[in-house]
C-alpha cells in the first residue's frame, strides 16, 4: 500500500487506476476487478465514470478545506472583541479610575493652558490661536493683519517663550 498520509484527492489522483476511500480507521482501495465482482451488470466503463466523480469530488472537498483553513487565525491574532471577551468587574474599576484619571489632567492642563493664554498680550493670544488652533499660516496671518510675515513670526516666538516660562513655573 502507498502512503496515505496525503489527502483523501491526492489520494485518489495519485492512484490512477483505483478508488481510495480513507475511514477513521482503515483505508480501503477499490480495484476494477473488485468492482466489477461486486456490481456484474456494470462494465469497466461504469467504473471509470466512479473514479472520475471520486477525483472530482475529492478535489472540490479539498478545495473547499483550502478556502476554509486558509480564513483560520492563530488564536493571538483574533481581537479580543471577536472572541466575546467580557472585562472582569476589577479591570472595568481600573479603567473607569484611569479614565477619571485622565480627565482630571485633561481639565488641570486646560486650566493651565487658559491662565497661560492670559500671560500673551492681545496681539500674541491672537496670532497664536489664529496659528495653532485656526491651523493658518505666518504669512495668511499676516495678510490678514495687515502685517510683514517676520513681525507675525516673532510674536509667536514671544508667545510660546511666554507659554513655557509660565508652564514651567507652575
Amino acid at each position: 500500500m502507498k502512503n496515505y498520509s496525503d489527502s483523501d484527492y491526492t489520494l485518489n489522483k495519485i492512484n490512477k487506476t483505483d478508488i481510495v476511500y480513507r475511514f477513521v480507521n482503515d483505508v480501503v482501495e477499490i480495484t476494477v476487478a473488485d468492482y466489477l465482482t461486486e456490481n456484474p451488470k456494470k462494465t469497466k466503463y461504469d467504473f471509470c465514470k466512479w473514479k472520475s466523480w471520486s477525483d472530482d469530488d475529492y478535489m472540490e472537498q479539498d478545495k473547499s478545506d483550502y478556502n476554509q483553513t486558509r480564513k483560520n487565525l492563530q488564536i493571538h491574532e483574533i481581537d479580543e472583541t471577536e472572541l466575546g471577551y467580557i472585562p472582569s468587574p476589577e479591570e472595568l474599576l481600573v479603567d473607569e479610575i484611569e479614565a477619571i484619571e485622565e480627565e482630571k489632567k485633561r481639565r488641570q492642563l486646560l486650566k493651565k493652558a487658559k491662565r497661560a493664554l492670559n500671560e500673551l498680550t492681545n496681539i500674541q493670544r491672537r496670532r497664536y490661536l489664529m496659528y495653532y488652533v485656526e491651523k493658518l499660516t505666518m504669512r495668511q496671518i499676516a495678510n490678514i493683519e495687515g502685517t510683514n510675515h517676520k513681525s507675525v513670526e516673532e510674536s509667536l516666538q514671544a508667545a510660546e517663550k511666554k507659554i513655557r516660562n509660565f508652564i514651567m513655573n507652575i
